[in-house]
């Protein structure tokens, strides 16, 4: 490593990480096949629900009732090589190789700083499961306004923040998280006047 006028020995770390620069620009790090992964290292339960939302979205069709295998061949989540860590990262269950491949950090904090804990809670596992883990923290800890309309019987309730908004947030934080990156973690932290969400990555 050439450093000014002088030569060093390059560390191994910088090496590691130029030569796997090097690899993600040819193939992106998650097209990798997982090492050690197999087919039974996925969760197949969430591999089926996530097909049925995705056609009952009309997004995917044609795969009710195919085998898993096939759904994720078709996904490019499975290769002739093996499971990718796109499909580990996704759909990796408890116990896999390397497990976790993911986690979330939610945190709730008194007024508008991180100077004291409300809640704290670590989750750990599959995208599909982190998201439902946020999800939950959030309706359980996000004030909700509610208010009575002339005409109606029932009270109409409005939360903090749109839902909608808060799970594109969130999913882009998983989506986008830099997985190669170890101990990388999305964190979600709730203030008084405000929601942040910080996702591991550049």
């Amino acid at each position: 490593l050439r450093v000014g006028n002088t030569t060093q020995r390059m560390s191994h770390a910088e090496f590691d990480h130029r030569v796997t620069s090097r690899l993600e620009s040819q193939i992106p790090w998650d097209r990798w096949v997982a090492p050690r992964w197999s087919l039974a290292d996925l969760d197949q339960d969430e591999i089926h629900r996530t097909v049925e939302r995705a056609v009952a979205a009309e997004r995917l069709t044609g795969a009710l009732g195919e085998k898993p295998e096939t759904i994720l061949r078709r996904l490019e989540l499975v290769t002739d090589q093996g499971v990718t860590r796109a499909a580990a990262i996704l759909f990796g269950k408890e116990g896999g190789p390397g497990y976790p491949l993911g986690e979330v950090r939610l945190a709730k904090f008194r007024g508008t700083t991180k100077d004291e804990f409300l809640d704290n809670r670590q989750f750990k596992g599959h995208a599909f499961a982190l998201l439902e883990h946020t999800e939950r923290f959030l309706n359980d800890n996000m004030p909700v306004s509610s208010r009575f309309v002339e005409g109606k019987m029932e009270r109409v309730d409005t939360p903090q923040y749109p839902p909608l908004a808060l799970r594109e947030a969130i999913v882009n934080g998983l989506v986008h998280r830099d997985y190669s990156v170890d101990g990388g973690a999305v964190s979600v932290a709730f203030f008084d006047d405000r929601l942040e969400v910080w996702s591991t990555g550049s």
